[in-house]
């Protein structure tokens, strides 16, 4: 509420300016929650999870009810290794499966079940084992049905249908998504219907 709204698409403000984020902090994900100003709305919060993933594949799983509400004060989300970094946010009612694909071609489908809530100071699970030089270019959780859409550094780009993906436990090598010729990688993923 505290961004100002605007007509131009280039105006704007750093966000450090509107928040207690500071300005040498690079920002990985913005989202947006329900207010919590009634009983009704902090209802919704209920049985619902943040899901922050790694480029190195680390999940941390937190309840809504356990972030802070608007404050002027930073809190730490989750922890991140040195050399890793936060790469995406995803919100969950606890039921979904999670995708996780790499930059060299592997991908791992596992049940959100396996990763359990933790507390704001946990660090989190390990969701796929990764080879020697490679890292986590998507995480998703996945629509029934639905289909996934990969794309890779050259700028080919194929689709394949979640069911093509077999589901395993937590934190295995996965199975190979697409494979790829030699210097080209994952550029990047998208889940959806389709259409």
């Amino acid at each position: 509420h505290a961004l100002p709204e605007t007509d131009k698409p280039s105006e704007g403000l750093p966000v450090a300016k509107i928040s207690a984020l500071h300005s040498e902090l690079p920002l990985a994900a913005v989202y947006a929650l329900p207010a919590r100003t009634s009983k009704e709305a902090a209802e919704k919060w209920q049985g619902w999870f943040c899901v922050s993933i790694t480029r190195q594949g680390m999940l941390k799983k937190s309840a809504l009810t356990e972030l802070p509400g608007a404050s002027a004060n930073t809190f730490t989300l989750a922890k991140v290794n040195e050399g890793d970094r936060l790469g995406w946010i995803r919100f969950s009612n606890g039921d979904n499966e999670i995708m996780l694909v790499t930059a060299n071609g592997a991908a791992i489908r596992f049940s959100e079940e396996e990763v359990r809530p933790m507390g704001l100071a946990a660090a989190g699970v390990m969701g796929i084992k990764l080879g020697k030089d490679d890292e986590v270019i998507g995480a998703e959780l996945l629509p029934h049905p639905g289909e996934v859409f990969l794309v890779a550094s050259d700028g080919s780009a194929k689709r394949v249908s979640i069911d093509q993906f077999s589901r395993q436990g937590r934190y295995g090598q996965g199975i190979t998504a697409w494979k790829l010729p030699a210097k080209v990688t994952i550029a990047g993923m998208a889940v959806g219907e389709g259409t």
